[in-house]
């Protein structure tokens, strides 16, 4: 059945166009078309009335690539990635709340620090007083040390005589 004398049939075009057929017939069938353009056109004809109708091996080419080793190699990456997606974008949205936490903390040490730092405007006279007032004290508190540490040693070496 090879080769064909006249025209194609509307049936053996539509069992080409699913491919029921087995393979040397179709081979056959192909042959005629490609020879005959009134073939080729109803052929094209058909075609065109399903385009997106898929060939019957279709199917079972899939689910043998789907299959295979390699197939299953590439699924297993791609998961794999997807994992590591997720933890990088886990490890990302961790280093950012740890860096806001931070400098929350920081920010309110900061200001803490600055409220301490910045007083109101004292005239230079207020400050003199103020800073003299402090080194009296210091003076004061630093002679009666001494004067402790004096009598201490006095102490000391009446107890020794």
């Amino acid at each position: 059945m090879s080769e064909f004398h006249g025209h194609l049939t509307e049936e053996q075009l539509h069992i080409l166009r699913t491919a029921d057929l087995a393979a040397p017939e179709c081979r056959g069938m192909m042959e005629h078309i490609a020879s005959c353009s009134f073939c080729a056109g109803r052929f094209a004809g058909i075609l065109e009335e399903d385009p997106a109708a898929p060939p019957a091996y279709l199917k079972d080419e899939i689910l043998d690539k789907t299959g295979s080793l390699e197939m299953q190699t590439e699924k297993t990456v791609y998961q794999l990635s997807k994992k590591t997606r997720l933890l990088l974008y886990s490890l990302k949205v961790g280093f950012a709340l740890t860096a806001s936490l931070c400098l929350l903390f920081f920010q309110i040490h900061i200001d803490l620090t600055a409220s301490e730092l910045v007083r109101k405007p004292v005239s230079l006279t207020e400050t003199m007083k103020e800073k003299g007032s402090q080194a009296g004290d210091f003076l004061k508190d630093l002679g009666i040390r001494l004067l402790n540490i004096e009598d201490q040693e006095v102490n000391n070496e009446k107890t020794k005589k």
